[in-house]
């Protein structure tokens, strides 16, 4: 149905082409097919851009943490034991 509307528009005007654009919308939305991947797709993009957001506050909060450290004149060896106890991880012996 949606192709033959489009081959039948032929030379119309601007105004014909955006009601068909319009129409087509429509249809996609009362689409419960279209609308489960719309949704879907959202939900997706939503949590992976939240996540990436995330992880790159918290390094730049943990940058800024070592550079505060840093400038208070801490060692390498204090400045471990608080990353250490602050994220359960451990600093690498090098």
């Amino acid at each position: 149905m949606i192709r033959s509307n489009i081959l039948s528009l032929g030379a119309n005007n601007g105004h014909t082409q955006r009601t068909l654009g319009f129409r087509i919308m429509t249809e996609l939305m009362h689409n419960a097919l279209f609308l489960s991947l719309a949704a879907g797709v959202l939900i997706v993009l939503g949590t992976t851009l939240s996540g990436c957001w995330l992880r790159a506050k918290k390094a730049a909060l943990d940058a800024d943490l070592k550079r505060d450290m840093i400038e208070r004149g801490m060692s390498a060896d204090e400045i471990c034991r608080v990353i250490e106890s602050r994220s359960g991880g451990g600093c690498k012996d090098a």
